[in-house]
């Protein structure tokens, strides 16, 4: 495997978002037939900023 510079490589933005003392968090599967909680997070296409 070669590693790549940061330009090569694709920005990731995520978010805790909190709100009334709730914390938003999305289901995702990463595996076959597994599921995982996390937080909302995915890649920054071109030309969309990371906000």
């Amino acid at each position: 495997m070669t590693q790549q510079n940061a330009e090569e490589r694709a920005a990731i933005a995520a978010a805790i978002v909190v709100n009334e003392g709730r914390v938003l968090m999305v289901r995702r599967r990463v595996s076959e037939g597994q599921l995982s909680w996390q937080f909302p997070a995915g890649e920054v296409e071109p030309g969309e900023a990371r906000e």
